[in-house]
Formats: structure tokens, C-alpha cells, sequence
């Protein structure tokens, strides 16, 4: 990394771009209405310690966030540990270390794969 001029990864990860998105969505009360008031409590205990608002999230967002953080939060041998996905490793010694970084993935990337998709049926 020290002698490397570049870094280059598969998208750039932060977290504190992704709490910002998902802040600024509007609270949703779909949770409430799908789940009971008792499981409704347990995910607010389970996410208690989360930058973002449980009622931001679709019940699909929240699915797969459970599938990463519920094994961390019931285990006690990972819940204290400070594991990262490598892309974030990577990048935060790049970070660290001043290196110039690329992502294979960006935003415009899957926008511009998605695009054609909402105008299907829309033109004639």
C-alpha cells in the first residue's frame, strides 16, 4: 500500500454518505404495520446502537441488514469486534495513507445500467 500510487476497489463504501441517503427519506410507519409491536421493539434493540432511523429502511433493506448484523449482535466472540468488508479495509489504509482511489463501481455506473429501465413502456 505504502509504495502503490493508486488504490483501486470494487465501489467506494461510506458510511457516512449511506446514513445521509437513508436520513433524508421519509419515516416510514410500514414496519409498524407489517411486524408486532414486540418484534417491532427487538430490531429497535437490535439496531440501537445504528446512525439510522429503524423507519427509514424498506422491510427489504432491513431484511438483508439482519442477515449481516444479527449473527454480530446475538454472538458475543464477534459482537465487540471491529470487522470490516475489505473494500472499506482497503480504502481507509489507502485513506490513511494518501493514496489516490478508484472504484470499478460508482453511482453514475448504475445509473446509467438502470436508466433505460424506468422509460420501458414510456416510449413509443
Amino acid at each position: 500500500m505504502k509504495v502503490a500510487d493508486v488504490v483501486i476497489t470494487e465501489t467506494e463504501i461510506n458510511r457516512s454518505k449511506f446514513s445521509a441517503y437513508y436520513n433524508l427519506r421519509p419515516s416510514s410507519d410500514m414496519l409498524s404495520t407489517i411486524l408486532s409491536p414486540e418484534d417491532l421493539a427487538y430490531l429497535k434493540e437490535i439496531f440501537a446502537d445504528g446512525k439510522i432511523d429503524l423507519e427509514k429502511y424498506t422491510p427489504g433493506e432491513l431484511l438483508l441488514k439482519l442477515q449481516v448484523y444479527y449473527p454480530k449482535y446475538k454472538c458475543s466472540a464477534l459482537k465487540n469486534t471491529g470487522n470490516l468488508p475489505m473494500d472499506e479495509y482497503i480504502q481507509q489504509l489507502a485513506d490513511l495513507n494518501k493514496k489516490e482511489l478508484y472504484y470499478l463501481e460508482s453511482a453514475l455506473f448504475y445509473l446509467a445500467i438502470l436508466l433505460p429501465f424506468f422509460y420501458i413502456g414510456k416510449c413509443k
